[in-house]
């Protein structure tokens, strides 16, 4: 972990990993290559890591599901503070390409997020092709940021390098935070998430000089629509991915249906809501999270899905 740190704070000190001549490297190496990295960089955006991570949820293993959200959040939340920690202003736009971005540079959300997200979700499948898949994909998803210009070469590196400490922090907490959720409840933890959400989210738009920028709304927002979908599946559901009438098949339909309607959700909230205003921004997640984690389960173990 120190030397994570130490490793975070040369490159942050080093101008020479602030230059675009890194982004006009990696275009001179792969000319016309936009389209594909712009299709890259989707592997890192949170449209399709909520669709993995309830396609998992539904079908496949419940409690890994779960946890792979919780693992995303930290990530999500870690990043915004680190980035307003740090200040680093993102490449001109006039050198971006197909793509905008939002809040500032440094660590890269997307190299962080999938680091995290796909290097979890390797260390519990425990596969060799899972771990080979993963690395292709950070590392992908890392150049796909460094060659659209909408981050530096150092924000890649350090968004790896915070990732990689959460993993390892990971490692070592997790049996002990499973074992206090297990002697407190579920539903104590679930609340003292939200309340940790809305804590954030107020404080953060109080104090944080640019939150009116780049507001809290959505790792605000996504602790509290995941809490509360969680207690009330725990509370009214308490469905499991394998029921003893759920074929292959219907585990396929039960996936599939659920994704077009969440998708539908998401995005239709996405767009109709004020993303800039922070609650409206938290609202989205108020909102579509409960659907996924609460109200599809219900209606497909109703429907024997």
């Amino acid at each position: 972990m120190i030397l994570c740190a130490v490793f975070i704070a040369w490159i942050i000190l080093t101008p020479i990993f602030f230059d675009f001549y890194w982004n006009a490297l990696l275009r001179a190496f792969f000319p016309h290559a936009e389209l594909f990295f712009r299709y890259i960089t989707e592997l890192g955006g949170t449209l399709l890591y909520l669709g993995i991570i309830f396609s998992i949820y539904w079908g496949i293993d419940k409690k890994f599901g779960k946890n792979l959200f919780v693992m995303y959040s930290l990530s999500s939340i870690i990043n915004y503070y680190a980035k307003a920690l740090i200040g680093n202003e993102r490449p001109p736009q006039d050198q971006w390409i197909l793509i905008g971005a939002g809040h500032l540079a440094t660590p890269s959300g997307h190299a962080m997020s999938s680091t995290v997200f796909w290097g979890y979700s390797a260390m519990k499948i425990k596969r060799t092709s899972m771990w080979i898949s993963s690395i292709i994909i950070i590392v992908l998803v890392g150049l796909s940021r460094i060659y659209l210009g909408v981050h530096w070469l150092g924000d890649v590196l350090t968004g790896w390098i915070f990732g990689t400490l959460i993993l390892s922090l990971a490692v070592i907490a997790e049996p002990k935070f499973e074992s206090l959720v297990n002697r407190h409840g579920i539903t104590f933890f679930c609340v003292t998430l939200a309340l940790l959400g809305v804590f954030l989210t107020i404080i953060t738009d109080f104090l944080y000089p640019l939150s009116h920028l780049y507001n809290f709304g959505d790792e605000g927002g996504k602790l509290i629509g995941f809490s509360i979908g969680i207690i009330l599946e725990e509370e009214l559901v308490k469905f499991q991915a394998h029921e003893e009438h759920s074929s292959t098949g219907k585990i396929i339909m039960r996936v599939l249906l659920g994704l077009i309607l969440f998708s539908i959700m998401y995005i239709a909230l996405y767009f109709t809501l004020d993303t800039s205003n922070t609650w409206l921004n938290a609202l989205v997640y108020v909102l579509s999270l409960p659907f996924g984690f609460f109200i599809w389960p219900l209606i497909f173990k109703k429907m024997k899905l």
